[in-house]
């Protein structure tokens, strides 16, 4: 569970009918089915003495009993399948491996990715930003003393050319105000990439209308995006009509 808890049980219904709510969502689950041998014991035993005594019968009697092991969680899907009889363990293996090709958590290598370059370009952008402000500034007092200074390119003010106002702070603050920008965005849209689109939900107890709200979230988002999209075309291609049959 999200807390760091869990419980076992015997009983799916009880698996079916939790509350999956806050801290105690369930975040994976672990099924386990086997044929358990018959124990006659002359004398009262626990349940942790039954299950120790038919792991040891188990183990003597060298795997002639089948069993299956599954495992779903936000790292993704893991199954085991033991048996003596080799014929029942390729088809039970095909049979679950078709059964949980729809359920197989996608990875968040996208939202990495994403996330990486969004960082980046921000880092480059306010960078820019930042070296047009100092490049300003510096043709602002280079003309206040020479009216007819040309100015300075941009790449030559970037690369190779030495501005006598700058100094290795204001660099250095530069360069740490622009990482520093590229990583919070980079974090803010890797954790709204997580939260949107959740790469293990269980849809049961709460969890069903909570998922029913985040995908309602998610496409309300998604839909002002693409209508903030088109609508900043049309209104540049419709400015631009407008301009051009000004001129004429």
């Amino acid at each position: 569970m999200q807390n760091a808890s869990y419980y076992e049980t015997e009983d799916l219904e009880q698996l079916l009918q939790d509350e999956n709510l806050g801290p105690r969502r369930i975040t994976s689950i672990e099924l386990l089915a086997r044929v358990a041998p018959a124990l006659v014991s002359h004398t009262p035993i626990t349940s942790e003495q039954q299950l120790q005594l038919e792991e040891q019968l188990l183990e003597v009697q060298a795997g002639e009993n089948p069993k299956i092991e599954i495992r779903i969680g936000p790292a993704g899907i893991y199954y085991s399948i033991t048996g003596a009889d080799r014929d029942w363990v390729l088809s039970t293996q095909v049979d679950i491996a078709d059964r949980l090709k729809t359920m197989i958590a996608r990875g968040v290598l996208w939202a990495d990715a994403v996330s990486g370059a969004l960082g980046v370009v921000v880092s480059g952008s306010v960078w820019i930003l930042i070296v047009l402000a100092y490049r300003r500034r510096h043709h602002k007092v280079r003309r206040r003393d020479d009216p007819g200074f040309k100015g300075v390119p941009f790449l030559t003010y970037m690369t190779n050319y030495n501005d006598p106002a700058l100094t290795s702070n204001n660099t250095g603050l530069a360069l740490f105000v622009s990482v520093l920008s590229g990583f919070a965005i980079g974090a803010l849209v890797r954790y709204s990439g997580n939260y949107l689109f959740p790469n293990c939900v269980f849809l049961l107890g709460a969890e069903v209308e909570r998922y029913s709200d985040l995908l309602a979230t998610r496409h309300f988002l998604l839909t002002s995006v693409v209508v903030t999209l088109v609508v900043g075309i049309l209104s540049t291609v419709i400015s631009n009509l407008v301009t051009r049959g000004g001129r004429r």
